[in-house]
């Protein structure tokens, strides 16, 4: 027997809570002992309480884990199971036993003490508070709903399908609606008379209208009622059969007790709207094992069947399950549960009643669906401790009318068709439709050609049956379509199933060739060649287009010699002479692929240019003229610049003699701006390829400007005077700086060379005009002088969030404090933030002042030092490095007594050196 110990610590509790206090400063051991000691008194197995409590959703190997208060949550179902199983023991049918046969007494301290400590499961006692929806159970309590169901229909209680109803105006109430006492009907009258009041059912049954006799409505329906009380209203009020309305204003509460298979079971009050299917989600629907076939529903000793099946095909028969005061609800286990899976369109477990069997558990799966195989459905069955499996012939049952019994942990599998179509024949290729077609036994090639339209380019000659072989090769069989068309019988062929008949097109078996013209031609490019072979070198120039001007007199014929295209034989045509009649020898015949190139002149002469830079508008290279000069190609370069040098134009020129090296030359002319006034004459004359470079103003440039923003008298642009004028020759021209000017925050923004902002401290270069700091100004340079600042601010890893409040921090635990002049940032830290984090590092404290420039703390020897403070300036903490754990080891084997001792020998040397230097001194 398997032993539990959370398990005994719940019987337990449960038996301290009875009366066996005493045992609770026993040892855990004898605690168990006398446990299970205290069950065998009581003639109760722990296997039978494990088999009846896992008959009520509690699993005792998922409670292994439980701490002592979860333990005590489950407490008072372990006590209530035990009381159960003690009335089962004394009666002599334990199926006639329900949980009602508990004591009052006993029932009320067990849902008191349940109430008390289930604040989170969701179960509901009071109609104030009703509103059960399985979703809403939370997955921290001891007992959970799972979001899957195990069976079909139990879903319906748990995926919102079904609700509770809190009171009459949550719902409409049916016709059929039967009222009892504390019902509130209201009646309204509207037209000559005018009324508009509430009456309730009182005890006996009736509802007493004023100056009326009183009007009994106990045990009748809604509908019925609303006939009687338009019958005794008519009597004292005067109105037409539409202006009257009567209407369920708030409905009775009921007591309703469910137990069996549901996840909390017991006594609810409800609003007597509700059904026996509403008021099973107040109890979180039927577990996992609970039926959902069989649902019992009592009333006076006399039982009701529940079928969620029926109500899900038919919800109209919800309104036959209105519930009276002190009904009974009774979830059995289900019993016949079977399973489909495969070509079934709603694959699950199904809840079969005795008489149901395969064809019902099909229907409510769904259906079978279309790929579904008829002919046998496979069956999983449990038999004599064996596992079996059953072929059924289900198509043939069928044809007969008949059915399949099933039995209790079946499990029924629909195989599907996953083969492709069989029963088929193809035509592809050159037709008018590539189909597929019916094939039936014997059909023959002839029956298959009557169904398929050819166009004029099939060959039907010559065409193949492409045939699949049992080992999924594929065998060839050439047929002539042609011959079959016309009758032969001993070219037609017996088809099989997945014949494929491919059809060519004629041309696919001839040889196209063609002939390529290329140059000077007017139309070049690729020709289909006459196959008779009677086109001549004219005929294809013509076809070409004929000559351009520009053809040379000869060209060349490329002929491909053999099979290897590689391989060409060039002939050379008189082809002018060709064209013009004179040289008939050259006009031969063309063959297949031939390549006719005709050169043109203009291929044997160079293009000549010249090429221009410097100082002109359109610098480039020119195509060379002859008589070309200077001034011609500073006009083709649209003219001189603005700070072109006239007096200074260079002229490099190649000279090349024949069978000598070349050698460059240059010459140096002068010219005007105004080209339209030089003499044609005396220009200078280029030659081809001439390189003429035109200079620029000697030392030109234009105003270099710089711009000076913030607090200077005159802020704005200014231009450079000189070379080597510098920040504080700026300043002076600016009119120094305003009163309000901060200089220690002065930035330099510099563009050239894409520096960026450069460390400025611009107190020290005016003061100082040979500071390093009082740089040369370059052109774009940006200088801003901000206006006096009087705060700090410290960021980062300090313990400033314990000091202030939210508000007063910004990002990165940033505060801003007043300047203490001459103080450190350790000051700053201690004084205003508390000091450093545990998370901060004091080696990483840096401070950011007003100008961009960065200072770090710094260690010497056992000393650290801190950096200043001043106006403006950013302290900021940072944050301790993570060490990995690899480290965190290695830093543990470290000889930290040898590091120390190293050190303050390393110390004791550095004061002995210094000692010895100022003895020497």
């Amino acid at each position: 027997m398997k032993t539990n110990a959370p398990f005994y610590k719940l019987l337990f509790i449960a038996i301290f809570i009875i009366g066996f206090g005493n045992l609770f400063s026993q040892q855990k051991q004898s605690l168990e002992n006398k446990a299970r000691m205290e069950l065998q008194s009581k003639g109760i197995t722990e296997d039978e309480l494990r088999s009846y409590l896992a008959e009520k959703g509690i699993d005792l190997d998922a409670l292994s884990n439980l701490t002592e208060e979860q333990a005590l949550q489950m407490q008072d179902e372990i006590k209530l199971a035990i009381h159960e199983l003690e009335i089962k023991k004394a009666n002599e049918s334990a199926s006639k036993v329900t949980p009602s046969a508990i004591d009052d007494k006993t029932k009320r301290k067990i849902d008191a003490e349940r109430n008390g400590r289930n604040e989170n499961r969701a179960v509901v006692k009071k109609t104030d508070t009703i509103k059960v929806e399985t979703s809403k159970l939370k997955e921290g309590s001891v007992m959970v709903i799972k979001d899957s169901t195990d069976i079909w229909g139990q879903h319906i209680f748990r995926n919102k399908n079904l609700a509770l109803y809190l009171q009459a105006s949550d719902v409409k109430p049916p016709l059929s609606y039967v009222l009892g006492t504390g019902d509130q009907v209201t009646i309204s009258i509207w037209g000559l008379s005018q009324l508009n009041e509430s009456f309730e059912i009182n005890a006996e049954g009736y509802i007493t209208p004023d100056r009326m006799p009183r009007i009994f409505l106990k045990g009748v329906t809604l509908g019925r009622a609303k006939s009687i009380l338009n019958n005794y209203f008519k009597r004292f009020y005067r109105f037409d059969s539409n202006q009257f309305e009567v209407a369920l204003n708030y409905s009775r509460t009921i007591n309703v007790n469910i137990f069996g298979e549901v996840y909390q079971y017991g006594g609810f009050t409800i609003p007597a709207v509700n059904t026996a299917f509403n008021a099973l989600v107040a109890a979180g629907g039927p577990t996992n094992l609970g039926s959902v076939r069989r649902i019992k529903l009592i009333r006076k000793g006399v039982a009701t069947m529940l079928d969620v099946y029926k109500f899900m095909n038919n919800p109209i028969l919800e309104k036959d399950y209105y519930l009276e005061n002190n009904d009974v609800i009774q979830v059995p286990v289900a019993e016949k549960v079977v399973k489909i899976e495969g070509a079934v369109n709603r694959p699950f477990k199904y809840e079969l009643l005795a008489t149901e069997d395969l064809n019902q558990l099909i229907s409510y799966a769904g259906g079978l669906k279309e790929n579904a195989i008829r002919k046998t459905i496979q069956i999983e069955r449990i038999q004599n401790d064996k596992k079996l499996i059953l072929d059924v012939p289900y198509a043939d049952i069928l044809s007969k009318g008949g059915d399949f019994v099933l039995k209790r942990g079946d499990k029924v599998t629909v195989f599907s068709i996953h083969t492709d179509v069989e029963d088929v024949v193809y035509v592809k290729g050159e037709v008018r439709t590539e189909a597929s077609y019916q094939f039936q036994s014997g059909m023959k090639l002839s029956e298959l050609l009557k169904k398929i339209e050819f166009t004029n380019e099939s060959n039907l000659q010559f065409a193949f049956i492409k045939r699949k072989n049992t080992n999924k090769t594929f065998s060839l069989l050439r047929v002539n379509l042609e011959a079959i068309q016309k009758g032969s019988a001993a070219d037609d062929v017996i088809l099989n199933a997945e014949d494929e008949l491919i059809v060519y097109k004629q041309d696919l078996f001839v040889d196209k060739a063609f002939v390529t013209v290329e140059g000077a031609a007017r139309l070049p490019g690729k020709y289909d060649l006459n196959p008779n072979s009677d086109v001549r070198i004219k005929d294809l120039v013509l076809l070409a287009g004929g000559l351009k001007p520009d053809a040379f007199n000869y060209a060349f014929l490329f002929r491909v010699k053999s099979s290897n295209k590689r391989d060409y034989e060039i002939i050379r045509i008189g082809i002018k002479e060709v064209m013009e009649g004179q040289k008939q020898d050259d006009n031969i015949f063309i063959k297949p692929f031939d390549s006719l190139v005709i050169l043109s002149q203009t291929s044997f002469s160079d293009l000549a240019y010249v090429e221009i830079s410097g100082a002109v508008k359109l610098p480039g290279r020119f195509a060379y003229g002859t008589g070309m000069s200077a001034n011609d190609l500073i006009s083709l370069a649209n003219g001189f610049t603005y700070f072109a040098a006239t007096n200074r134009i260079d002229i490099f020129r190649v000279v090349i003699k024949n069978n000598e090296p070349t050698k460059t030359i240059v010459k140096s002319i002068v010219s005007t701006k105004n080209l339209a006034e030089l003499d044609a004459g005396s220009d200078f004359k280029l030659d081809p390829y001439d390189i003429v470079v035109v200079r620029s103003q000697p030392e030109f440039q234009f105003q270099q400007m710089v711009q000076l923003d913030g607090e200077v008298i005159y802020p704005g642009p200014y231009a450079l005077l000189s070379p080597n004028e510098k920040i504080s020759d700026l300043i002076k021209r600016a009119g120094g700086l305003t009163l309000e000017a901060f200089p220690e925050g002065a930035t330099l923004y510099r563009s050239v060379d894409n520096i960026g902002y450069v460390v400025l401290d611009l107190k020290e270069a005016i003061d100082k005009p040979n500071s390093r700091y009082n740089f040369i100004m370059k052109e774009s340079d940006v200088i801003f002088i901000p206006k006096q600042k009087d705060l700090v601010r410290i960021a980062g890893a300090t313990n400033a969030k314990d000091l202030y409040p939210e508000k007063m921090l910004l990002n990165n635990n940033t505060i801003s404090v007043a300047y203490h002049e001459g103080k450190t940032a350790k000051f700053y830290i201690d004084h205003y933030a508390a000091g450093v984090s545990k998370s901060g590092d004091y080696d990483k404290i840096t401070v950011e002042h007003a100008n961009g420039k960065i200072e770090r703390s710094k260690n010497f020897i056992f000393w650290k030092s801190y950096p200043k403070v001043y106006k403006g300036s950013v302290i900021n903490v940072g944050y301790k490095d993570v060490v990995p754990e690899k480290q965190k080891k290695d830093r543990k084997d470290v000889d930290w007594a040898k590091v120390v001792a190293d050190t303050i020998g390393q110390a004791t040397a550095i004061l002995s050196l210094i000692l010895l230097i100022d003895r020497l001194n």
